[in-house]
């Protein structure tokens, strides 16, 4: 299942390169993550991802809390769309605002090889099966906040059944 994924989500990104020619939001969203330079001034943060803004809100009370406790540690906060990542760039406790990695199992490799992070914490239904896995792999613990699980939804269906193990992982 994993092969699958993994292919469908490379297909997916191809595809939203070749729609980006012609929509503007889409091309924003491709163009964000190829045009976006590593930061190297932050050492194993701790990674917030958020969907958008109001992820967002859920995430503040707890990186405001971290701040306020352990002020010299970093914050990594990644949004998948451009609203959330427009919206915040300039977020002033967070010390790099990034667009996510697609979940292709190589950009998601490459951008925990370049931010090492100590923890990952996913923000209501950012659950991506290649970020799940990678970080399971370097052992980095996964956190989930303000998350609501249903029985209808694709993780308790047969289908999703490879993808709800991988969030018992950690």
């Amino acid at each position: 299942m994993g092969r699958i994924y993994d292919s469908s989500m490379t297909m997916a990104w191809l595809t939203l390169k070749f729609i980006g020619v012609f929509n503007a939001k889409i091309k924003t969203f491709v163009q964000g993550r190829n045009k976006q330079e590593t930061i190297t001034n932050i050492t194993s943060p701790i990674w917030f991802h958020c969907a958008s803004v109001g992820e967002f809100e859920q995430a503040r009370p707890l990186i405001e809390n971290i701040k306020k406790n352990y002020p010299t540690q970093d914050i990594l906060l990644t949004f998948f769309s451009p609203s959330g990542f427009n919206h915040l760039q300039d977020y002033p406790l967070a010390d790099a605002v990034l667009y996510s990695p697609f979940d292709t199992r190589r950009q998601v490799r490459a951008f925990l090889k370049s931010y090492q992070p100590k923890s990952v914490i996913l923000i209501k239904y950012e659950f991506w099966k290649n970020l799940i896995s990678e970080s399971s792999k370097l052992g980095i613990p996964i956190y989930s906040v303000s998350s609501i699980f249903r029985e209808n939804q694709y993780f308790f269906r047969w289908y999703g059944k490879s993808y709800a193990k991988g969030l018992t992982k950690n």
